[in-house]
């Protein structure tokens, strides 16, 4: 057995050692992993605190922030149509929803220091925006614009919940000339909301969490969610320390306008899993239930750019995002992860796909090797060091026991 007490022994200790400690310039405060096969998870760990200065240990049942791990099951929302014959990828995306067909292009500034915009020469399709290439950016990682209109002109943040977060933005570029990551699946989750006549969040439940057995993930936290929850936590790009920042949740209730596509779910690293292994069973979820047929996913799986360069996401916001290392390859892009196109230094082959979300979260899916992994952190910026790197020691670890 590749995943037996030794592998359960190390992968152990490497939580422990990113969790332990007092150095407030090297720890993790709180880990949840798991790692699974088609059969069911292999190994579950979990160490360190749902909140520094606490003393309640995190557990394998706490509440994450997703983020942008909400993306996949947002893309499997949209694949769910495409099956039933609702969505064509490659027709205009304002034939399902016309407020995207108003969206223009970022031409220029005014000499009053306001956005000239102009028609775009293309109409943006959904599968551009479940493979970034529809024009859309964020914020915290655009400087020419979309930092302008959010610092200058008052423009919404990430966090903010309110619907002009999605639709107030021009695009950056003529659909599907460039790559570049950011709102397009907040865009898709409303198209998919158009389309069933429902929330995003009515949809996830009915089509994917209710025959998955997520039982505790939603856009809106229940109160057992809410005492689970892990607080996320930020290391300071000055000083280094980190500290816990409590008021740093995703808008709830009433002050949540629409629910983001993108990054907007919270839930369990355990009920991720069980969306990983879906795919891993080619659509199959645990109790025999079909999310997705085998077919959808193998088209998915291709690379849905190619001859569209995909450079590195380059960070505006250290506070948010920091530069994480890269060895230069072309990777693709499937449909809605990154998919590897040659092996990763780890042992991971070529064709499995990966994501994470901004607190660090990471997940790969190597359908090849039937294996899948899920590495829960809230830790800020996006690249901190020692979970991040926390990571990849976690990858290496399961391909040298595989």
């Amino acid at each position: 057995m590749p995943f037996d007490e030794t592998f359960k022994t190390a992968a152990d200790k490497l939580l422990a050692d990113l969790t332990g400690g007092d150095d407030l310039k090297t720890v993790v405060p709180g880990l949840v992993v798991t790692v699974t096969d088609a059969n069911g998870d292999v190994y579950t760990g979990a160490a360190g605190v749902r909140k520094l200065g606490d003393t309640e240990t995190i557990t394998p049942d706490s509440t994450f922030c997703f983020f942008s791990t909400t993306k996949a099951i947002t893309a499997v929302c949209a694949l769910q149509l495409v099956e039933e014959g609702l969505l064509d990828l490659d027709k205009p995306a304002a034939e399902y929803l016309p407020l995207i067909g108003t969206v223009k292009v970022f031409d220029k500034w005014d000499e009053a220091g306001k956005p000239v915009l102009r028609e775009p020469k293309t109409a943006i399709t959904p599968r551009m925006l479940l493979s970034h290439t529809a024009g859309f950016s964020y914020e915290f990682q655009e400087p020419q614009v979309y930092s302008r209109l959010h610092k200058e002109h008052g423009y919404p943040g990430i966090d903010s919940g309110l619907m002009t977060y999605i639709t107030g933005y021009p695009l950056l570029f003529d659909p599907g000339s460039e790559w570049h990551y950011g709102i397009n699946m907040d865009w898709m989750g409303l198209i998919i909301e158009a389309i069933r006549g429902m929330s995003l969040d009515a949809v996830m439940k009915k089509y994917v969490f209710a025959p998955l057995g997520m039982n505790s993930t939603s856009f809106q936290m229940t109160p057992e969610m809410k005492a689970r929850l892990v607080t996320v936590h930020r290391r300071s790009p000055e000083t280094g320390l980190l500290s816990a920042d409590p008021s740093y949740v995703l808008k709830q209730g009433d002050a949540l306008e629409t629910h983001n596509g993108g990054h907007g779910l919270y839930g369990t690293v355990g009920d991720y899993s069980k969306f990983i292994r879906m795919f891993l069973n080619d659509g199959l979820a645990d109790s025999g239930a079909r999310v997705l047929k085998k077919e959808t996913i193998d088209k998915a799986w291709e690379d849905q750019v190619e001859g569209i360069p995909m450079p590195d996401i380059t960070p505006l916001d250290p506070n948010m995002s920091i530069p994480t290392p890269s060895d230069g390859s072309r990777n693709g892009w499937a449909i809605s992860f990154m998919k590897l196109l040659k092996p990763a230094p780890s042992g991971r082959p070529a064709g499995s796909v990966n994501w994470s979300g901004l607190t660090n979260l990471f997940y790969f899916i190597d359908r090849e090797n039937k294996l899948g992994v899920f590495y829960g952190a809230q830790v800020l910026p996006f690249g901190d060091p020692s979970t991040y790197f926390g990571f990849g020691e976690l990858e290496a670890l399961v391909y040298k026991h595989l």
